[in-house]
């Protein structure tokens, strides 16, 4: 019986495992950031128009301020909780 060690098999045994450790540390990591880029990316629109139909995490000027739509929307930018402000405007 011969206890040589075999520096290539256990090179490639150990690749096997740090693989499969690396792959399952990463798992949640993965499914956070598919979940993530699942979102709207918000998208400026310009000049709030109404009567236009806006998707979630448009983004529009309306009375001097940005807002920003939390859902699909038609409504005025602050006149439903369909919006949110996300710049105020300054004093004239």
């Amino acid at each position: 019986m011969s206890n040589s060690f075999d520096g290539k098999v256990f090179g490639a045994e150990m690749a096997v495992v740090v693989k499969q450790v690396i792959a399952d540390a990463l798992l949640p990591i993965r499914e956070r950031l598919a979940i993530l880029e699942s979102r709207p990316w918000p998208k400026y629109l310009g000049t709030f128009k109404a009567g236009k139909s806006y998707s979630e995490a448009s983004m529009v000027s309306h009375d001097g301020s940005m807002w920003i739509a939390l859902k699909s929307t038609t409504d005025t930018p602050g006149k439903s909780g369909d919006w949110q402000m996300s710049a105020k405007s300054g004093e004239r």
